[in-house]
This record gives structure tokens, C-alpha cells and sequence, in this order.
């Protein structure tokens, strides 16, 4: 697991950077996921071992500061709230899950399909928060639309899409079922054979774009019922295609919306689509955005945003 100074044994005793530490963090909790299906799978003297087992790393993982204090850290300079829900939304249900076991081990029932759930619901949100904080430290390590690949170099790098497109989908789907609209997808070619492409531009550079579309999109002044995500190969390269119904943009607000600090939700720092087409371009991409204003929001598609990244060949 990880020790103090959140690393995993190291042989050469080298220091880490933050992709590096964020990489070894998510394979601490995918390997957290791994002994918790292990343990709900288990009885008897196994399930006692299993649980012993996961117990111990999860006292580990948790009393390790070194991430969770970088990603706090680097957070609070971009979006307080998310400081708050990164908090609730891992660490403390991680910390429910650990006090569960507990109960478990001092001889108190374990209502198992309760503790599925919390591992369930963390598995979710650190899907979502693993993709934005990577595009958080890539923000951190250089002036907002400048960055290299030189300085991702403790990320994936070829990694295929299959995580990245499953939280897009669970993401947007998750927003759509409190109310805010319809989801719909369509693949080309289907979602299983998407999964196995590969591409090099970072995923959570790609998440934090069609998340803030749709964060823009289901804004109450846009007044969007419908939105659809649409993922297809063009060629050598990756189409990503986000739409709304909604109220759409002038040209005014089309001119600007790329803008560092540009906004019109008020008091945020207009850091969610800032230099989007420059970050994507130094990558090998390119960003579009086609709207036209709409007196009957809730009818046709009104803005769609247009996101092209390379595929590895």
C-alpha cells in the first residue's frame, strides 16, 4: 500500500510528482475495490480474512495525507465547493465504509447491501473526481491554455477510453436523473468498441470540458430539457459532440466563452471552458461550438459543442 509520505516502495528511493502520486493513489482504491468485492463475496473463515485485509488498507489509505492534501490544496484554489465534495464524497464514505468494518470485526451485524452501496457510491465519485483533479494539477503546473506533454509525465499516456467514456456516461446520466432532463448517448461505432481506442490527450482535461457543457447546459437560465452526448471516430481522430435544447448563445457570448474568466454565473472564477481551444490545439485538437438563440428552449437542438481529439494509431 502507501506509506507516510503517500508513495508505494519505491527501489530507487525517488521522490514523486503529483500525476505520479495521483496514479498510485487510484490504484490504491481500485485495489480497496477489489478486496471489498472479495469480502461481500466471502464466508465464514474467508470473509473474517477478507475483511481483516481490507480493514488494514483502508486505515492505511485513509491516514495517508500526501494526496488528499495536494488535491485539497490545489482545489481550494479553483472551486471551495469541491473541496467540500471531494471530502464527503470519498474520504468520509470511505470512513463510513472503515467504521462498518469495525462494527463488523468487534461482532456487530454488517448489513452488507448497505456496505455494497457505499463502496458502490465511492467507486462513482472518485470515477468523477480522479478525471478532475488530474485536469486540476495540469491547470496548477502551468499558465491556464499552456501546457506540454513533457509535464505529464507520471500520467498514462495511450491509456484507452473505457474509464473515461463510462464516467462521462454515469456523470451526465446522474445529473438527468435528479430532474434536470433527458440523457441521450450514440456510439459510432458502439460503446464496446469505443472502449478499446486509445488516445494520449488527457482524460480529465477531456471530463472537465464536457462536464463544464454540461454544467453550462443545465444552468436554470438555459432552460435545456434534453441533452445528448455523441462519440464516433472521424477519421484518425475522436469526435466528441455535446447538445442542448436549451435558450442557445449569441454571438457575443460565442466570441467570449473561451475567455479566462469569462462567465455568467455570477461570482466563480470562469476557469471551466477558459483556453479550451488553445489547451486542445497543443494536444492536436480542436474546440467548436455552434449555437443560434431560440425563443422556445425545450424544442430543437440549440448549441452544440464540438470537441476533436487525435487517436493513437
Amino acid at each position: 500500500m502507501i506509506d507516510e509520505n503517500g508513495r508505494h516502495d519505491r527501489k530507487d528511493g525517488g521522490d514523486t510528482n503529483h500525476f505520479e502520486l495521483l496514479e498510485r493513489y487510484d490504484w490504491s482504491i481500485q485495489a480497496i475495490f477489489q478486496e471489498a468485492e472479495k469480502f461481500l463475496g466471502s464466508t465464514g473463515e474467508e470473509e473474517m480474512a477478507a475483511a481483516l485485509c481490507l480493514r488494514r488498507d483502508l486505515a492505511s489509505l485513509l491516514a495517508t495525507p500526501s494526496l488528499r492534501d495536494k488535491v485539497l490544496g490545489e482545489m481550494k484554489k479553483y472551486f471551495d465547493h469541491d473541496v467540500l465534495t471531494f471530502r464527503r464524497g470519498v474520504i468520509g464514505i470511505l470512513e463510513c465504509v472503515k467504521d462498518d468494518l469495525d462494527d463488523y470485526l468487534a461482532g456487530r451485524a454488517l448489513d452488507k447491501g448497505e456496505f455494497s452501496r457505499r463502496v458502490d457510491l465511492v467507486r462513482k465519485n472518485w470515477e468523477m473526481y480522479r478525471l478532475a483533479v488530474e485536469d486540476i494539477f495540469l491547470r496548477s503546473r502551468a499558465p491556464a491554455g499552456s501546457y506540454s506533454l513533457e509535464q505529464d509525465r507520471g500520467m498514462d499516456r495511450g491509456e484507452n477510453i473505457k474509464r473515461l467514456l463510462e464516467a462521462i456516461v454515469s456523470h451526465v446520466s446522474e445529473f438527468c436523473g435528479r430532474g434536470f432532463g433527458k440523457f441521450e448517448t450514440e456510439f459510432n461505432p458502439d460503446l464496446e468498441e469505443l472502449k478499446k481506442l486509445k488516445i494520449v490527450t488527457p482524460h480529465g482535461t477531456i471530463f472537465n470540458f464536457l462536464q463544464n457543457c454540461l454544467a453550462n447546459a443545465v444552468d436554470y437560465s438555459v432552460r435545456a430539457t434534453k441533452f445528448k452526448l455523441m462519440v464516433q471516430v472521424s477519421g484518425s481522430d475522436l469526435l466528441f459532440e455535446f447538445l442542448d435544447n436549451g435558450v442557445g448563445i449569441d454571438e457575443d457570448t460565442r466570441n467570449s466563452i473561451f475567455g479566462k474568466g469569462f462567465t455568467t454565473k455570477g461570482k466563480t472564477h470562469g476557469l471551466g471552458l477558459a483556453n479550451a481551444p488553445e489547451r486542445f490545439a497543443e494536444l492536436g485538437g480542436a474546440v467548436d461550438v455552434k449555437s443560434k438563440p431560440s425563443d422556445r428552449p425545450g424544442g430543437d437542438w440549440a448549441t452544440k459543442f464540438i470537441l476533436k481529439i487525435p487517436l493513437v494509431k
